[in-house]
């Protein structure tokens, strides 16, 4: 998807332009650099708030944040348009820690919600503790490796930001929508690259099969619930992680 998308807008792309990547998962800027062959400075970027896409043209916000942006000499000024435009756009010091801990976020929320064809806050249902642990268990196993040390309450966290919340996760819209999903660069990265360093992680591989399953299947989606959420919320997520100060 971010290779198909560039290609729309190659030749408006020149030497000096700034492409800024706010897609979810791992890697979202290598793949768009590539793309690039290196003719425009990549930056990796987070959305911190929640909004759905009401039509074309027209983007409304459910849940109030901020925007992380990587730090570059271009950055401020990227960040002044962002801020003019009530994006509240931030540049951290380690944005490494700060991908991986949406990462983590993602990886739980969003195949977990997505399976049991639920809205977000059904993640902090207490049923679904042991099976979030392992998710974040094996997420940090893979980050330490990586250099990148993470809190260990993520769970805790991750039951208080989205309790109650009535979204449905953009993972759910793909799949009602008949389109492929992001899991292979949430999950499936995490797994992936946790062989690579020989850390087993048998929860996000089996959760990236079974939501790549669900891709490939023809099912009644109706039958696990998914066209029941879309009924109730109107609009297509563009942000799902609510913002954490």
């Amino acid at each position: 998807a971010t290779e198909a998308a560039l290609r729309t807008v190659l030749k408006l792309i020149r030497h000096d332009t700034t492409v800024v990547s706010l897609q979810n998962g791992l890697n979202s800027e290598a793949i768009a650099r590539k793309a690039l062959r290196g003719e425009s400075v990549v930056l990796r970027a987070i959305s911190q708030f929640g909004a759905v896409l009401e039509r074309p043209g027209l983007v409304r916000y459910t849940v109030s944040g901020y925007t992380l942006l990587e730090n570059h000499a271009r950055s401020p000024r990227i960040a002044a348009v962002l801020d003019s435009a009530g994006l509240d756009c931030r540049i951290p010091e380690d944005m490494t820690r700060e991908i991986w801990r949406k990462l983590v976020f993602n990886c739980v929320v969003n195949p977990i919600t997505t399976i049991i064809g639920s809205k977000v806050g059904e993640i902090a249902d207490p049923c679904l503790n042991r099976l979030k642990q392992l998710v974040i268990d094996e997420c940090l196993a893979v980050a330490a490796k990586e250099g990148v040390l993470l809190e260990a309450n993520l769970m805790a966290e991750i039951n208080a930001a989205y309790a109650g919340s009535p979204n449905i996760v953009s993972m759910q819209q793909d799949l009602l929508h008949r389109r492929v999903t992001e899991i292979e660069y949430l999950n499936g990265a995490v797994a992936a690259l946790g062989e690579t360093h020989g850390v087993n992680c048998p929860i996000n591989d089996a959760l990236t099969r079974i939501i790549k399953g669900m891709e490939d299947t023809s099912r009644n989606i109706e039958s696990v619930g998914l066209a029941r959420n879309e009924r109730k919320t109107a609009g297509t997520p563009v942000g799902m992680h609510p913002a954490k100060d």
